[in-house]
């Protein structure tokens, strides 16, 4: 089944679109004298202290702090954007049993995505004058696996959890309230990426499209010791689209806009595997005829 190619560009919530949470703060920096490995909160992040002890205040540009990623509650909604500075892009809001938000003042959201998540159920409900009106959405994040009608399966292959859920058929209207309930009774409730935004729609995607694993673990030797540095693995997906040519210019622009940044890319709901949450690696338009042409884009997960 065709599908066109979406890409959703995140929109920036920051503490005061933040309105509740169950996500606890950590303490926040006030002036003192810390030792070696404290870490205090200023604003929406971490910073930790490098030196035996300072009395510095800790910021960007201190000596003696290093900034050691965002604040727990706002980790899920932690944007990758270049400005020549390290960004942290393994970072989970993490929470025992479950994960709660409410998110107020945004603009309008043509679309939602989740990604890293460690829960049973999600729920998402954006209120603007009753609970609900402008959507109300439940999802229990079934085994990824089918089972059904296979005992082979069901006995030999490990069972696994959804773990990124996706919507772009939603339709919230700017400045509603939205909340969301990431739940897993019993355990650590998690999630890598929340995402709100509008998307774009372009063409249509090709048979060509792949996704290749990158891995980002490397062996270590010393001696005659072997060790393994394990890491969270990467992907690189390309999108074979053919695009319209009234398309094609919006598309350019969309592509030099999102060079750098963090975003949701997704190529068919019947190929969840294609559905990546990554920086875009290389654009390549190509003239075919006249009234189409063609695009190879690349995508690296995050």
């Amino acid at each position: 089944m065709s599908s066109p190619l979406k890409i959703l560009v995140p929109l920036v919530v920051a503490d005061a679109n933040i309105t509740a949470s169950n996500v606890a703060l950590e303490t926040a920096w006030t002036a003192g004298t810390y030792p070696l490995g404290t870490q205090r909160r200023v604003g929406e992040r971490l910073f930790e202290v490098s030196a035996a002890s300072t009395s510095q205040e800790p910021s960007d540009t201190a000596t003696d702090w290093f900034d050691a990623g965002p604040a727990n509650r706002f980790a899920a909604f932690d944007r990758q954007v270049g400005f020549d500075k390290f960004r942290v892009v393994e970072t989970k809001t993490i929470n025992a049993g479950s994960i709660t938000y409410t998110i107020e003042s945004l603009t309008r959201i043509g679309g939602i995505a989740m990604f890293g998540l460690q829960a049973a159920t999600i729920s998402i409900v954006a209120t603007v004058s009753t609970t609900g009106d402008a959507a109300n959405i439940s999802k229990t994040l079934k085994d990824a696996t089918d089972y059904e009608g296979s005992l082979w399966r069901w006995m030999f292959i490990q069972q696994s959890r959804e773990r990124k859920f996706v919507n772009f058929q939603v339709n919230i209207p700017q400045g509603a309230s939205i909340d969301i309930t990431i739940t897993n009774t019993g355990d650590t409730a998690k999630v890598g990426t929340i995402a709100f935004g509008l998307v774009s729609s372009f063409g249509v995607v090709g048979t060509g499209t792949s996704k290749t694993l990158k891995s980002r673990s490397f062996k270590k030797t010393e001696g005659t010791l072997t060790s393994l540095l394990q890491r969270t693995t990467s992907s690189v997906v390309s999108y074979s689209t053919t695009l319209l040519n009234y398309e094609a210019d919006a598309f350019w622009r969309l592509v030099q806009d999102i060079d750098g940044i963090g975003a949701v890319f997704s190529a068919n709901d019947q190929y969840p595997e294609f559905t990546i949450y990554g920086t875009l690696s290389s654009a390549n338009p190509t003239a075919v005829g006249v009234g189409f042409s063609k695009a190879t884009i690349e995508a690296e997960e995050l």
